[in-house]
Parts: C-alpha cells; sequence; structure tokens
C-alpha cells in the first residue's frame, strides 16, 4: 500500500511539473523573465515584498474581485523583477499567466495580420493573468497606438486581472502628452492599483558589485 501511495504522489508530482513546464513555454515570451523569483527578492523594499507575496498567496480572492497592478518607476527599481515573481509563482501554483513587453506583443500580432491577431487576442482574453513590462516604449506610432488599444480593451472585456510595469510618471499616465493615449491609460487605471517602485538602482548596484568582484579577482 505504501509503495503504490508513493508511486501515486510521485506520478501526480511528474504531472504538476510537465503542468509548470507546459505553461511556461506557453507563457513566458521572454526567457530572462524565468529568473524572476520570490526566492531572489532581497526584501530591501520591504513593504512592497509582503504586498508582492500577499498578491501571490491571495491570489484566487485577487482573480475573483479582478485586482490588477501598476508598478511604476525609474528605470532599474525593480518594476519587472516583482512582477516576473508573481507570474512565475503562479504558474508553479498552475495559473495559466502571460507575460510578456509590449512592443513584442503588438510584433507578433503583425506577423500574418487576421491569423496571429486573432490567436492572440483570444489567449488576451482567457489567460488567468495577463503581464504586460514596458508600457510606454510603444508610443509615437498610429501602429503601436492601435495595437495597444486592442490589447488592453480586450483585457478590460475579459473581466481578469492585469499586470502592467512602465517608466510612465502617473501624471503622464492621467495627462498624456498624445491625448489618444488617455483612454487606454484610462482604463489601465481603472484596472490596475498602482505602485510605486523606488530606491537603488538594482542594475547600477549589480554593476557596482561585479565591479568589486573583478578588483578582488584581479587584485588591481
Amino acid at each position: 500500500t505504501e509503495t503504490r501511495e508513493e508511486e501515486e504522489r510521485q506520478a501526480r508530482e511528474a504531472q504538476r511539473l510537465n503542468r509548470v513546464k507546459m505553461l511556461k513555454e506557453q507563457g513566458i515570451a521572454d526567457p530572462q523573465y524565468l529568473k524572476h523569483h520570490i526566492s531572489k527578492d532581497d526584501k530591501k523594499n520591504a513593504k512592497l515584498s509582503e504586498a508582492v507575496n500577499r498578491y501571490i498567496s491571495k491570489w484566487q480572492e485577487i482573480k475573483e474581485k479582478n485586482i490588477g497592478l501598476l508598478f511604476y518607476g525609474s528605470v532599474g527599481r525593480g518594476k519587472t523583477f516583482y512582477a516576473g515573481c508573481i507570474a512565475n509563482s503562479l504558474i508553479e501554483q498552475g495559473t495559466p499567466v502571460i507575460m510578456t513587453n509590449v512592443p513584442a506583443l503588438i510584433t507578433a500580432m503583425s506577423k500574418d495580420f487576421e491569423k496571429d491577431k486573432s490567436s492572440i487576442l483570444k489567449r488576451i482574453s482567457y489567460v488567468d493573468l495577463l503581464v504586460l513590462d514596458d508600457l510606454g516604449v510603444e508610443r509615437n506610432t498610429a501602429y503601436g497606438y492601435e495595437k495597444l488599444q486592442e490589447i488592453i480593451d480586450t483585457r478590460y472585456r475579459s473581466g481578469k486581472p492585469l499586470i502592467v510595469t512602465t517608466n510612465l510618471p502617473p501624471k503622464e499616465l492621467k495627462e498624456p502628452e498624445d491625448i489618444r493615449y488617455k483612454r487606454v491609460y484610462d482604463r489601465i487605471l481603472e484596472m490596475c492599483h498602482p505602485i510605486h517602485v523606488e530606491g537603488e538602482s538594482r542594475r547600477e548596484a549589480k554593476a557596482r558589485d561585479m565591479r568589486e568582484e573583478a578588483k578582488n579577482i584581479l587584485n588591481i
């Protein structure tokens, strides 16, 4: 009996791992996003770390109430890292997630216009969580605006959570220089609770640590 129970447990674990692998292959557009994991959080921003952990642990309630997040702040502060922590943690729990950056998604929609566009919008609508990285870098083209509007409108109608990261300040989101974006940003602000990600640039800190390691190894 114990042997059978152990075999069944191993079979369930293998199924879980296969599902997680499939979800990552289908949902994570850039392999770099796979590196963002809650176990690597240095917790220098304790309140933010706690909020991210609670978002993950309370996912079912979050999903039912359609609560999204908008991580905003300067470059290198950890916006993408925390969004990736949520995406990867939920995938490991068996939740379908798509995480991609906005320019890549817009490019994918234009490859074989009707076929790819329809397929991508369908996935955007049905996936449990959509994470859009780097909102704002697609701006200043009519095509980019049109596709972004389709993406956000599709997600809005789905009634499911959205997470967005952006370098744009709140003022630019509320009063964009290009008035066309006001409707899109208004919908994002309606769906997503804004969180300011601040503190020391993680990129600068990483570069500084690397320089120190180089000095020690090379004795210079």
